[in-house]
């Protein structure tokens, strides 16, 4: 008979869940003993590194992601970045140790006292099975709750002498073979709904949120957007977790900004704003004001039902963002057909331009040093450099706060599955979701922009891609202090906070002490050639040091 280790094995084989990220503990190595061959396990040095890197993982490869955590211990370690994957929607189904079951109740060393309680309110779903026999079946319900919409991360506690014991086959096959589909579009009365709305509006505006980040879902904004002229902007940086919509199209205007007064100023003008796969809206800092302008109706489409029922206003629709605008363009031709629709004539401008946004315009090298001072770089010439270097398909991932709005403004993301970023705000998320973006995505060049501080929280994920000689370009912007939180401060009237400078932090050396290659930079021009070279040659990891100007950098 087989055992429950053997079925699990199989499930996970079924779902393509053969990449394992992992920090072993003695109460994993029973899962770990008899890996199988066509099983790879990713080693982690510490455990928000291991989730941060299936994050990435997950997100590029368009599926779920399999995290081994050792009981409490690393389950409590990794919580900041199970908070980031949870708000998020990474798919990431977690099995973490637990001591043998005969010691459970006299809490041995290592016993994680209450699986729900200690995983609440970070994950979608957290279990114990109660006998060994259920692993199977309670390891197949996992997989489908991270995958339901909206997806996020799960776990799964299975004491250690489980994997041992003899599977129930008839139920572990059941398991195996079971599947779970949603209805992903509204009903057709809902969608007339909103293509009624959206004729009868005088300007209205898209908002494209990150559950576009597909290529269905770029294809519908654009259809949509072009359909109608409409402007079309992007949620607040904040929530950033994808791009919705193409960059450099014409109807693009920009980032909202993530405060409520400021961006009910930025959509003046619309008289209906249609937000589509996002939360209404991912707020912060707190600026108070009006939700909307007066006049402006808001509709919102999201696979999220708790971020259609916290919207701040509006009307929610819950369904897939993508199939719904599709279906929403295919409704809008029947409104023409039928005569009830006068479609604007043009498609390569907004019906209103009184908040356009200027694209960045490609520089050349020359010209990438604009706006430095003596001894630094602008973080907006930085931002040119990498985009300059980096071939089209290139993926980005941005851990660093001050500068994040310039990069988004310069580096112009045209491509699916090509910005990845955390909503959740907890740092450490950069270099470790590189590592999981390469691992899913080998071929593709990948250029991880982290600040100094941003690095120290997961810097063991250096060593993670030098074992698994990942070709990955880490540009680390050094500004020798939490640009962020001054700004912060300023805003709030609290400058004089202490612990905001971080002088003297090696980067490069700390990454040669992980066995990296390391090379500091002194203006954009030679970043660009650095960068530029470092993703033709392919040979392994880099990371790039770049002094930056101080304070919020936006243009």
């Amino acid at each position: 008979m087989a055992s429950v280790r053997e079925e699990a094995y199989e499930l996970l084989r079924a779902h393509g869940l053969v990449t394992v990220f992992g920090n072993p503990g003695s109460t994993e190595l029973p899962f770990l003993a008899a890996l199988p061959d066509d099983f790879r396990y990713v080693l982690g040095l510490q455990e928000a590194a291991v989730v941060a890197m299936a994050a990435g993982f997950a997100r590029a490869r368009g599926g779920p992601a399999l995290v081994n955590l050792h009981t409490a211990p690393g389950v409590g370690h990794a919580l900041g970045a199970l908070f980031n994957a949870r708000q998020d929607h990474d798919p990431l189904v977690v099995v973490a140790g637990q001591q043998a079951r005969a010691q459970i109740t006299v809490e041995a060393t290592l016993t994680n006292r209450d699986v729900v309680r200690l995983a609440e309110p970070h994950l979608k779903w957290a279990f114990e099975p109660p006998r060994a026999a259920d692993v199977p079946h309670a390891l197949a319900r996992a997989i489908a709750t991270a995958c339901a919409a909206p997806p996020g991360p799960v776990l799964l506690s299975v004491p250690m002498d489980d994997w041992s014991q003899a599977a129930d086959t008839d139920l572990a096959q059941a398991a195996r073979e079971r599947r779970l589909e949603a209805a992903s579009v509204p009903a057709r009365g809902l969608v007339r709904e909103i293509a009624e709305s959206l004729a009868s509006a005088q300007n209205p505006a898209l908002v494209a949120g990150p559950e576009l980040d597909s290529e269905a879902g770029h294809t519908a904004a654009v259809a949509l957007a072009e359909l109608l002229a409409m402007a079309v902007y992007a949620p607040p940086a904040t929530g950033g977790t994808g791009i919705g919509f193409p960059e450099s199209h014409q109807l693009f205007r920009g980032v909202l900004p993530p405060a409520i007064g400021p961006l009910a100023d930025a959509l003046r003008g619309h008289d209906l704003v249609l937000v589509a796969g996002s939360a209404v809206f991912p707020y912060y800092p707190y600026l108070p004001g009006r939700p909307l302008p007066e006049g402006c109706r808001l509709l919102q489409v999201t696979c999220d039902p708790d971020a259609a029922a916290r919207a701040i206003a509006g009307k929610a629709f819950v369904a897939d963002a993508a199939e719904t605008l599709a279906a929403v363009v295919r409704e809008l031709q029947s409104l023409k057909d039928e005569g009830r629709l006068d479609l604007p004539s043009c498609t390569g401008k907004s019906r209103s331009s009184a908040h356009a946004f200027n694209p960045a315009t490609t520089a050349t090298v020359g010209e990438m040093s604009a706006g430095a001072e003596r001894g630094v770089v602008a973080v907006g010439a930085a931002s040119r450099a990498l985009r300059a270097a980096a071939p089209p398909d290139t993926a980005f991932v941005v851990e660093a706060p001050s500068a994040t709005l310039a990069l988004r403004n310069h580096l112009r993301i045209d491509r699916p599955r090509s910005w990845f970023f955390t909503a959740g705000g907890g740092l450490g998320f950069g270099v470790p979701a590189a590592v999981g973006v390469k691992l899913a995505q080998p071929d593709r060049p990948v250029v991880a922009v982290v600040g100094e501080g941003s690095l120290q929280y997961t810097i063991q994920a250096l060593w993670t891609a030098v074992r698994e000689g990942l070709a990955v370009v880490i540009v680390v912007l050094r500004n020798d202090e939490y640009s962020i939180l001054k700004w912060f401060g300023q805003l709030e009237g609290e400058s004089e906070a202490p612990g905001l400078d971080l002088p003297g932090i090696d980067c490069l050396a700390l990454a040669r002490g992980y066995g990296l290659a390391a090379e500091a930079v002194e203006d954009a021009e030679q970043l660009h050639a650095v960068v530029a070279g470092a993703l033709a040659r392919s040979d392994g990891p880099l990371l790039v040091e770049v002094p930056v100007e101080r304070g919020m950098a936006i243009a």
